[in-house]
């Protein structure tokens, strides 16, 4: 077993914490913040550090031994999570930084630092993306995976509806689950979820502040995910915000090629009753894409919000609307 901190060589330990300061200057693609990291992150970042400095007789030290000298020189500190799944750690994320504290952290620094190669979305997203003024009930990482690979909740059927339609992945006429509850902090749960590549393909990085950046759901991405996923979202109060905010800014040959993409006619319907509402000139863009489904009339109908009953119908787009 390695020698607690204070026996260790004065120059292992001057080596050691600027060789971990040098790693921790700027985020990058595998370390996208500095201000946040998981525990399994750190402790590569340590052993190459240590392996770097290749000081006789510390050329063993454990991981374990290398993350109390960090601790017990204040660069270090467990962020106290609430409650966690049986896979995650008690110390599975670190703040760090002199004199820092985990409360300094901005959400989406702990879930990009859970998921280093996750994406951020659903209520998150709108918040990060100001497209609510709600603050998120929940936050959301998505894993992205292979097609048909994506996670499919496991939820109680209720009756059909005949709003419904037929269920595919990710889809179904009741509330779906949130996703896999990694850990809750502050109160407040926090979920990885597994969504199919091609139907997240509208991401961006952007900066938390200088030493975190983060993937993201763009504005387009954002509020087509609050179609297919509005509990995700925050509810329908927060979906219909979000449009009416995203509507000022949302670039329409964007969301055309996402719908494009993502090649889902009831996603598509969707958006084109939500521009209809508040961005009324884009509509044109979203009907060229289904010129075998106008006018909507005896056509199936679904549900405006995937798992939200409705209160009446729109026939122009065949949905059912809250």
């Amino acid at each position: 077993m390695a020698p607690p901190a204070q026996r260790f060589d004065h120059a292992f330990i001057t080596g050691f914490v600027a060789g971990v300061a040098s790693r921790l200057a700027f985020p990058t693609d595998v370390l996208p913040s500095v201000r946040c990291v998981s525990r399994p992150v750190l402790v590569k970042l340590l052993l190459s550090v240590r392996d770097e400095l290749a000081v006789a007789g510390h050329k063993q030290v454990s991981a374990t031994a290398l993350l109390g000298v960090l601790r017990d020189a204040g660069i270090a500190h467990i962020v106290p999570l609430d409650e966690r799944a049986g896979n995650v750690r008690k110390d599975r994320l670190y703040a760090i930084g002199f004199g820092g504290t985990s409360t300094e952290l901005d959400p989406v620094e702990l879930l990009q630092a859970h998921e280093p190669s996750g994406v951020v979305c659903y209520f998150t997203a709108l918040a990060m993306l100001s497209l609510t003024t709600q603050l998120p009930a929940h936050h959301h990482i998505a894993i992205l995976v292979s097609e048909g690979l994506a996670t499919i909740p496991r939820v109680t059927i209720p009756p059909p509806d005949p709003l419904a339609g037929e269920s595919h992945i990710g889809e179904s006429s009741a509330p779906p689950a949130l996703g896999s509850k990694a850990f809750a902090y502050q109160g407040i749960p926090y979920y990885t979820t597994r969504r199919e590549a091609h139907r997240v393909v509208g991401v961006q990085t952007r900066y938390v502040n200088a030493k975190s950046r983060c993937r993201v759901t763009t504005v387009e991405q954002s509020l087509l995910d609050s179609l297919h996923r509005p509990h995700n979202c925050g509810g329908p109060a927060v979906v219909f915000e979000a449009w009416g905010a995203g509507s000022e800014t949302l670039d329409a040959m964007r969301l055309v090629a996402l719908l494009r993409t993502i090649d889902d006619s009831r996603i598509t319907r969707r958006a084109g009753y939500m521009l209809s509402q508040f961005a009324p000139a884009l509509v044109n863009a979203v009907h060229e894409l289904l010129p075998h489904h106008r006018p909507f009339a005896g056509e199936e109908l679904i549900p405006l919000l995937a798992g939200i009953p409705h209160t009446s119908i729109d026939h122009a787009w065949g949905v059912g609307v809250p």
